[in-house]
């Protein structure tokens, strides 16, 4: 029989705020040892004591309190003898302290991280948090470290000096001064600044109706950002709220289209970043205002008189817009078949002027505008076609003049000489023809085309023919409501600039062929249709009623073909994509 030695060498293998781990060295003469008993309790609390049963030289023990001294004993335990051996030497151990968790991770503004946490109590005072927030796209980057002590009793702290619109990996440890080592979260937060807010907006005024908003310094490390939207409030009475949106990867501007016309707005601009899990997807602060008054509508019921060989006088009834904003009326005539173009302007309080300098039995196109300065107007109003009078012969005028009054002497003569009484004139009575020439274009049978081809080709034909059209053409998109904004916006993708495609039948790349649009008055964002634009009309056959007139086809009615402007040189690519998703069954392309 033989007493039992007590294990020796004990030693600490890891400490954490919550456990650690023991191991020591079996007694020489073990014996049938079973299992070693460790008693643990708090060096300044004897009562709460903890005891443990391991059946190795190495044990862990769990369900400690953190930033407390624990003393700990081992003992070995034989099972033939239901013995106990002698506790082995004290060995007293502090744990570590334990470590908040963080909670959330906040950017209020654009070089700031908003940290806060759950606070854990602590049996000492002496005690600081430690939070690093480490760059996530740049490793060489020496992270920004906030040190805090705990007696501030705060649990929320901003992490300032960081990068816009960077992504940042946060950890979080815990300490006491007089301690070497740190207790560290194993648990990593993602947080992401803000991105800068646009800067520099200009608003350009492209129409009565519509305003273009560039952004001439757009934020850093553009390339994470998903969008800039833009926002256009209207000020004074009444609420109107409209957005465009861009992606400052592909563009710095966007337009505000249907816009009230003679309305003062108030435009921002927010820039969101890219939404990249874990990373949160921000948005920045709302840039400073600029303010802009959208363009004047035109005065209505215009009417043309006093129609002279070299003038015209035009009036309007009302005004368009607020007057008190108006400072001056234009009125401009431009010719049917020269680059002529004329005009005059009057006050706001008046509402008539006259056109001067014409060319005589000249077809002109008049229209007004309202215009808050003489480089500042409006869109023009629909326009009305003119003919300006014959030119009078001032020669062969004062010949007949001269020759009337060379009769009337003579007749006076011979009055006198005869001394006879005037006989009774006869009246001469004249007819007035009416002009025989007919401005309708009948149709013409197919047999007969080349001729009528050459007989316009002969006689001017084809200008007066165009001409027609043309106003024909301007009754149409009066009476339908057609508009051309976005061949207006992307004029550098069209070959010809004054062959633009309606908005109401474009070809969008990415809607498939035979779905035609169906909304008279499409609402087209800048930013979704640069990428999907081509000059290209779905074209629908016209209907015919029974006698055989011809009656435009509505918006429901399926398009037949496609009419297109031949591509340039950079519109190749979307010409051809354009044939693959439409696998339209004919093409009308305008090419020289």
């Amino acid at each position: 029989m033989f007493r039992f030695e007590a294990p020796t060498l004990l030693s600490i293998r890891s400490v954490t705020a919550r456990s650690y781990e023991l191991s020591w060295k079996a007694p020489a003469r073990s014996g049938p040892i079973e299992m070693y008993e460790i008693a643990v309790s708090q060096v300044d609390d004897a009562e709460s004591q903890i005891k443990k049963y391991c059946y190795s030289t190495q044990c862990e023990v769990e369900g400690l309190f953190g930033n407390t001294r624990y003393s700990t004993t081992v003992r070995s335990w034989c099972s033939a003898s239901k013995e106990l051996s002698e506790p082995s030497p004290l060995l007293e151990i502090e744990t570590l302290v334990e470590v908040p968790s963080i909670l959330a991770v906040e950017s209020r503004m654009p070089h700031t991280l908003s940290v806060s946490w759950l606070p854990i109590a602590q049996r000492k005072t002496d005690l600081f948090y430690e939070v690093k927030a480490a760059s996530a796209d740049d490793a060489t980057q020496a992270p920004k470290t906030l040190v805090i002590d705990s007696t501030d009793a705060v649990s929320s702290y901003d992490i300032k000096k960081l990068d816009a619109n960077a992504k940042y990996n946060l950890t979080m440890c815990a300490y006491r001064k007089a301690m070497a080592n740190k207790s560290c979260s194993h648990d990593v937060s993602y947080g992401r600044t803000q991105p800068d807010a646009p800067r520099s907006l200009h608003a350009i005024r492209i129409s009565t109706h519509n305003i273009t908003v560039a952004c001439q310094s757009i934020p850093k490390d553009s390339n994470f950002l998903e969008n800039v939207t833009l926002t256009a409030v209207k000020t004074g009475l009444g609420k109107e709220v409209r957005q465009c949106v861009f992606r400052p990867t592909m563009q710095n501007d966007c337009t505000f289209f249907n816009l009230t016309a003679s309305t003062k707005y108030a435009i921002s601009g927010v820039a969101c970043s890219l939404l990249e899990p874990p990373f949160p997807a921000v948005c920045s602060e709302v840039s400073p205002e600029i303010h802009i008054t959208t363009l004047p509508s035109p005065p209505v019921s215009l009417t043309i008189t006093n129609i002279n060989p070299d003038s015209v006088h035009v009036t309007w009834l009302s005004v368009g817009g607020r007057v008190f904003d108006i400072t001056i009326v234009q009125a401009i005539a431009r010719s049917s078949s020269t680059s002529d173009t004329k005009f005059c302007q009057a006050d706001s309080t008046s509402n008539s002027c006259s056109i001067t300098g014409l060319a005589p039995e000249t077809g002109y196109l008049v229209s007004v505008r309202s215009c808050f300065s003489e480089n500042q107007c409006g869109d023009e109003s629909d326009s009305k076609s003119v003919l300006t009078a014959k030119a009078i012969n001032m020669v062969l005028l004062v010949a007949l003049l001269v020759l009337a009054v060379v009769v009337i002497l003579l007749i006076i003569l011979l009055i006198v000489f005869w001394n006879r009484p005037s006989l009774p004139q006869r009246r001469n009575v004249t007819g007035v023809s009416s002009p025989a020439a007919n401005d309708a274009f009948p149709s013409v049978p197919f047999k007969y085309f080349k001729i009528y081809s050459s007989f316009l080709d002969s006689e001017n034909g084809y200008a007066q023919l165009f001409r027609l059209l043309n106003s024909l053409a301007l009754e149409q998109e009066a009476a339908l409501h057609l508009s051309q904004h976005a061949g207006r916006q992307f004029l550098s993708l069209n070959r010809y600039a004054d062959t633009l495609p309606y908005d109401q039948s474009l070809v969008i790349l990415g809607r498939k062929w035979p779905l035609p649009l169906r909304d008279p008055k499409p609402a087209i964002v800048s930013g979704a249709l640069r990428a999907a634009y081509v000059n290209a009309s779905y074209v629908r056959a016209p209907l015919h009623s029974a006698p055989g007139a011809t009656i435009a086809a509505g918006f429901g009615t399926p398009p037949d073909y496609i009419a297109t402007q031949g591509p340039l040189d950079a519109t190749v690519a979307d010409f051809l994509t354009m044939l693959y998703e439409q696998r339209v069954p004919h093409v009308l392309m305008l090419c020289k």
